[in-house]
């Protein structure tokens, strides 16, 4: 009996830029790339269900001392025959209007009613991701805020 050997290999780069065209205005973007090998064997090869490619823009604009405008665009290449490329938007408005509280309104998978961005193994059960508003409130200490001070 021949014993077949079962195995993965994964690589990958990942490159973030940050830009401040203007005081209260930030843009960054990022680049996401993932190759690899994996043997017929596997049961769930990371390679196999991930995007090679996966880009994201962030806009942040600080509207007012107190209100901020965010946008984000994700876009996910194509799981060859498990997913189709994914194009996604979210944009949020957030105050602060209290010392230490953020108080955030989100719009999420805006350009579509639902989408699916993971495969998942086959005893998981998948579910897709509907458009959808997302309410969030941050609570931060003092403590926190002069530990993230440069």
């Amino acid at each position: 009996m021949i014993k077949e050997e079962v195995g993965a290999q994964t690589h990958g780069l990942e490159l973030f830029a940050k830009y401040t065209p203007v005081r209260r205005w930030t843009v960054s973007a990022g680049i996401t790339e993932l190759r690899g090998v994996f043997s017929a064997g596997t049961v769930f090869a990371a390679v196999a269900n991930n995007p090679e490619h996966e880009v994201n823009v962030q806009s942040k604009l600080d509207l007012t001392q107190f209100v901020n405008f965010d946008a984000s665009y994700y876009y996910d290449d194509a799981i060859a025959a498990q997913l189709p490329p994914l194009n996604r938007v979210d944009v949020g408005l957030s105050t602060k209007p209290i010392h230490g509280f953020t108080f955030s309104v989100w719009g999420r998978n805006l350009q579509q009613d639902r989408h699916k961005e993971a495969v998942t193994p086959p005893l998981f059960l998948g579910g897709d991701i509907r458009r959808s508003v997302v309410f969030k409130v941050i609570w931060e200490s003092d403590e926190g805020a002069r530990k993230a001070a440069p």
